[in-house]
């Protein structure tokens, strides 16, 4: 036989027997028995249309879009898992989905951090055709719908309870009157629930307006709280000298306790409060000396007139007359009072701290049971957004100046026009009219009968109410709390203006230039914003597709809304000092919801309330939030714009365990980081502030 005949042959058997060992052999490459029971059910009687109901409304099903997906590319024949002849949405194999023998659609973290690749792609022009309209959550699936309730939402309310306002909706008396009988419980029956409903609704009103204009809110809180330390630094900077009397030192105090109320009547009456401490140093002294008396001991004072006898202490080292430290006494215990009335950090932000982090804790803690699932990855991110409303109550919750102006109502010294200065304007006049008639029976009875038809006559207007209605000083706007301040200081150095040490106060504690330190807490409050929302649109953006898309961009666009706002807000302070330096009167007309909060308002406000029901309803669940944002503009033709059919895949499991875990335990170490330093603040400046009340007789 030629050689070349036998190699024909040889090559012939060769090519034969590479034929029958491949077809009984290996059968992956054609199909797999094995895989078409699992897959069986799945592919198996399609709806043509997958929604449960209209599209529009949120009765898509991208369960079911998923299985249509995964149909597009696989078929079962003769008991056989097969690859569409021609198909081009699966780019793997019959390999690839035989090492992991479950339906893409359904896979779940296995214990392992293998997975299948993103092998399932169709172009969007096929979602939106097969697939429009979103899918609502639906009430049966509580993981995505009462966990970020109960775990963000429901602690943001209770943190919102302990940001100051000065309106809200006030529940109607007659829905807590007494009614007996049967028909008495009948109507309890409806108007407990009618009560419930309204304050839940001023709940979340406030809640979305704290959060619409957050960005605000923090510079003002943070700005207040560097004028009140800086005004205790510059008392304790003068304590041990004469440069300042017992007037001006009390008076400043005064100042920083009561500067988040409204200028007008509560400087006059801050002013009258201080109004009997000695104006200059201790000179009132007695011609003949006389046996020291307690400055307590008001027995012993009476027998003492105030020109015979004198008093001292070994804190002073100079006497004062008897009734002058009698009344040193008092406004320092006064002084005392007003401080040790507020609530603790702790007991109005510090348990709820706690309890938040602990849902933070189970959340970052349940990721490393799921990984892979992009419900609890952007679970994660939407508690990270949520993240702000604890940071405003912190930064709230730290300040010196207390929310409640009935403190002020119960120590503030009686109206009396022999001593007080005549009030600029008629509005003056009347705020000390109504509160000489608060002090007496008569006028308080009948200023009682008339507030309450004058607020009967309110609600028809508008349904909001003064938070503290029956109480004549009103409390600054939260936004407005540290413009406020700075006005009251600014206006401590124009009253003593004789004294160049009093002046000094405008230079140390505002600033060269009448707050530039607004733009340090500008800063500021941009981190305690930025911080949690960047880590929030962090694990967003990690999520597979990886890129930019509705989740991670509603977070980024929120922190530059708040930007925007922080930039806005300080710019608008500078003009004010320019009004303030004109005239005061014209700032107290100006202060108001001025550009800035308008602003938040009817912007700011939009963003974080939409994300929120999106988020919640379901609304984000639409082809168009599953591809990157990139490919929006042409995703119809674009090749790029493609979204893949497939859970737990090797790309999330990578990016979980690399990004959504770190991102979640870093925001969670940084609130218990604010947390901390917001405690520490107010527990150094009350101690402070303590030390400075017991010396303020005190002189060398």
């Amino acid at each position: 036989m030629r050689p070349n005949t036998i190699y024909l042959v040889l090559l012939y058997q060769l090519l034969l027997g590479s034929y029958f060992s491949h077809a009984q052999g290996n059968e992956t490459e054609y199909g797999s028995t094995k895989l078409a029971s699992i897959y069986a059910p799945f592919l198996s009687n399609l709806p043509q249309d997958p929604a449960n109901f209209s599209p529009a409304l949120g009765g898509q099903n991208f369960d079911m879009c998923c299985q249509l997906a995964i149909n597009e590319s696989l078929v079962i024949v003769n008991n056989t898992l097969q690859l569409r002849p021609g198909q081009t949405y699966y780019r793997g194999d019959i390999e690839t989905l035989e090492r992991f023998p479950t339906f893409p659609c359904y896979l779940t973290f296995n214990g392992t951090m293998a997975g299948p690749p993103e092998d399932f792609w169709t172009p969007y022009s096929w979602c939106a055709r097969r697939c429009p309209g979103w899918a609502a959550t639906r009430p049966k699936d509580f993981s995505n719908w009462l966990k970020p309730m109960s775990a963000f939402i429901l602690p943001s309310l209770i943190f919102c309870l302990s940001i100051p306002r000065r309106r809200r909706l006030e529940v109607p008396g007659i829905l807590f009157s007494k009614l007996g009988g049967a028909f008495g419980v009948l109507m309890y029956c409806l108007r407990i629930p009618l009560a419930c409903i309204i304050v839940t609704l001023d709940t979340i009103i406030w809640l979305c307006v704290v959060f619409a204009i957050s960005g605000p809110i923090l510079i003002s809180g943070i700005y207040e709280g560097l004028l009140d330390a800086r005004a205790i630094s510059f008392l304790e900077k003068r304590v041990n000298s004469n440069s300042l009397t017992v007037r001006q030192r009390a008076h400043l105090l005064s100042v920083v306790l009561l500067g988040n109320l409204d200028f007008e009547p509560a400087w006059s009456h801050s002013k009258i409060f201080v109004k009997e401490l000695p104006e200059g140093g201790p000179s009132v002294r007695a011609s003949i000396a006389e046996a020291p008396v307690d400055r307590f001991d008001t027995e012993a004072s009476r027998k003492i007139g105030p020109a015979e006898g004198l008093a001292s202490t070994p804190s002073l080292g100079a006497p004062y007359a008897a009734p002058v430290l009698l009344q040193i006494a008092s406004v320092k215990t006064k002084l005392q009072s007003m401080l040790d009335s507020q609530y603790s950090f702790g007991s109005t932000v510090g348990a709820p701290v706690l309890f938040y982090v602990g849902s933070f804790i189970w959340t970052v803690y349940d990721i490393s049971f799921s990984y892979g699932s992009f419900q609890s990855a952007h679970q994660l991110a939407f508690g990270m957004l949520w993240m702000t409303i604890p940071h405003v109550a912190i930064v709230s919750s730290f300040l010196l100046a207390g929310s409640n102006p009935n403190v002020w109502q119960g120590v503030a010294p009686e109206y009396d026009e022999n001593l007080s200065e005549p009030f600029e304007d008629s509005a003056r006049g009347e705020a000390a009219t109504e509160m000489h008639l608060f002090r007496t029976g008569l006028g308080k009875t009948l200023q009682h009968m008339l507030k309450r038809r004058l607020l009967a006559l309110n609600r028809l207007k508008s349904p909001y109410s003064p938070m503290y209605q029956y109480s004549i000083y009103k409390p600054a706007w939260t936004w407005n709390r540290g413009p406020n301040k700075a006005i009251w200081i600014a206006r401590f150095a124009d009253e003593y203006r004789l004294s160049t040490e009093a002046v000094a106060v405008t230079k140390e504690v505002l600033g060269s230039r009448l707050g530039g330190h607004m733009w340090f807490a500008g800063g500021s409050a941009f981190v305690l914003i930025l911080i949690p929302v960047f880590f929030g649109a962090l694990v967003s953006y990690t999520t597979p597709q990886v890129g930019f898309s509705c989740r991670s961009l509603t977070m980024l666009v929120y922190a530059a809304v708040q930007l925007l706002l922080i930039l806005l807000y300080a710019v608008d302070w500078q003009k004010r000092r320019a009004i303030i330096s004109q005239s005061l009167l014209a700032y107290l007309q100006f202060v108001h919801l001025h550009s800035t909060e308008r602003v938040g308002v009817y912007w700011g406000y939009l963003l974080p309330l939409t994300a929120t029901v999106f988020i919640l309803t379901g609304l984000y669940a639409n082809c168009l939030c599953y591809i990157q944002a990139k490919y929006w503009w042409n995703r119809m033709t674009d090749p790029g714009a493609e979204l893949f059919w497939s859970s737990a895949t090797q790309d999330q499991l990578y990016y979980s365990q690399k990004w959504w875990l770190p991102a979640g335990i870093t925001g969670t170490a940084f609130l218990v980081l604010v947390a901390y330093l917001g405690w520490w603040y107010q527990k150094t400046l009350r101690a402070r502030f303590h030390g400075l009340i017991m010396k303020i007789d005190h002189v060398t």
